[in-house]
């Protein structure tokens, strides 16, 4: 109670630096409530040597404080393959199985494990002919990805001359060292959020400046999308103190947050201004349901200009502003964000969730995330339509982006820009490399006359055999 009275004292102040160290006293308070209650912490950032990490769940927050050079792999009784943790692993390169219910009364530590990514299986304690059969097909995974990683350099683009811009999802600035490497043409999507999740405390308008501006020198003439804060739902920062909610993912998250305080939006919009005049920054704003909340941002970064104009601070004038996509109601309304912005980005991973109504980290209803259901493709084909009425172009940044049988659909939808971890991006290239852009239009025609997923899967699996077996049988994004 008395530290929570200072933690309020000081959060109520007006100087940003004093007020960020409310974050310190909680900190410090939480640690010697633990001492005394007796409290033992893993610390998953600092492990003592190699390990596998079994646990009921992973947070967002969790998952990227991972100890990057121990940790061989992860499973988690919670999660489904498209929640943020999954997500992060696969960016991340670390094998992970999620929603295995019940794998901790079976697991001791001690254990002998096979966390097989590609398929989704865990083995316990497995006999020595599954250890040599399992090292060999490591061998030749890393042997056929190297033979892909040499095409980095080959241009996106179909047998027929229809280019796809490859880009990266990076959460780490780090990892932009890596974009020649893989082949990505800029970076498709930033997310800002693990700026929040990572540090001790709420990043300052220089500190993030500074990250995007080395994005953004990083890409040159590439561009650099960076997307604006994107906390709630599942990724909870100990940073910001969020309000209970009975159903945080459709509540008070992302934009919705953002445009609630004002106070973290600002100083990341004046970082991602300033930024731009290094480089090619483009700044997208996520999860907007309707154009009167576009309309308010707009506001917000009208008088952001004004006062670095009367601050004389230079800033890009004309930079870039997208809508990630990711609701039913921005799908249907596409028409109306594009008369009112620079691009799209399709957020497939939300947008499925919401339409489909399952919830995408529950494993109960993991079925039931349908991603090639018709009703998504003819959703992706409204926004696509409305993005070439205006004159925009639209891209996806979601997991289907990354996935070698949904690549030939979004193709064949129109879709101009693929971004994906960065991993990824080597056999996405090979898929496009080996159709025709004509053929993908054809394919879409035949999946937007069918009634169920798997009329879909089985389209696109028949069509993948056909132009790229080598890649049906080695999927990366599993």
């Amino acid at each position: 109670s008395v530290m929570q009275r200072y933690i309020t004292a000081i959060s109520s102040v007006e100087d940003p630096y004093l007020k960020e160290r409310a974050a310190d006293v909680k900190d410090v308070a939480g640690r010697i409530l633990g001492h005394l209650l007796g409290w033992k912490q893993t610390l998953l950032d600092h492990l003592p040597g190699q390990r596998i990490i079994v646990a009921k769940e992973l947070t967002p927050s969790d998952t990227v404080m991972l100890d990057r050079e121990n940790v061989q792999a992860f499973a988690t009784e919670t999660g489904a393959r498209t929640s943020h943790s999954a997500i992060l692993a696969r960016s991340m390169q670390i094998p992970a199985v999620v929603g295995i219910s019940g794998i901790l009364s079976m697991i001791h530590n001690g254990d002998v494990l096979i966390v097989d990514g590609y398929q989704g299986v865990v083995i316990l304690n497995p006999t020595a002919e599954t250890l040599e059969s399992y090292a060999t097909k490591e061998a030749e995974n890393e042997k056929r990805y190297k033979d892909l990683l040499s095409e980095a350099g080959f241009r996106p683009e179909t047998l027929d001359g229809y280019r796809i811009e490859l880009a990266a999802n990076l959460d780490d600035p780090a990892k932009a060292v890596d974009l020649e490497k893989y082949g990505a043409f800029g970076i498709g999507l930033f997310r800002t959020e693990y700026l929040f999740l990572n540090g001790d405390h709420i990043p300052t308008e220089e500190e993030q400046y500074i990250v995007y501006t080395a994005l953004a020198e990083k890409c040159g003439n590439a561009p650099a999308v960076i997307r604006t804060l994107d906390l709630g739902g599942d990724k909870l920062s100990s940073l910001i103190s969020f309000p209970s909610e009975p159903n945080p993912f459709l509540g008070q998250r992302s934009v919705r947050l953002c445009l609630a305080y004002p106070q973290l939006l600002i100083p990341q919009i004046r970082a991602i201004l300033r930024a731009g005049i290094y480089g090619n920054i483009c700044m997208m704003f996520p999860m907007l349901t309707c154009v009167d909340e576009l309309d308010e941002l707009y506001k917000i970064i009208d008088q952001v200009k004004a006062d670095l104009r009367r601050e004389k601070i230079r800033f890009a004038e004309d930079l870039k502003v997208g809508v990630m996509l990711e609701t039913p109601a921005a799908a249907l309304a596409a028409d109306q964000f594009a008369s009112r912005c620079d691009f799209f980005s399709i957020g497939t991973n939300d947008l499925v969730q919401y339409t489909m109504a399952v919830d995408r980290g529950n494993e109960r209803v993991a079925d039931l995330y349908r991603p090639y259901h018709p009703v998504i493709l003819r959703l992706i084909r409204n926004i696509v339509k409305a993005a070439e009425d205006a004159g925009i172009w639209a891209s996806v940044c979601g997991e289907m982006a990354s996935d070698p049988l949904y690549i030939p659909l979004l193709t064949g939808l129109g879709i101009r820009e693929l971004s994906m971890s960065p991993v990824a991006l080597a056999p996405a290239k090979r898929v496009i490399r080996n159709m025709k852009f004509i053929e993908a239009e054809e394919l879409v025609r035949k999946a937007l006359q069918c009634s169920s997923q798997q009329e879909v899967l089985e389209l696109s699996r028949n069509f993948l055999q056909k132009i790229a077996p080598d890649i049906s049988d080695f999927n990366v994004n599993a």
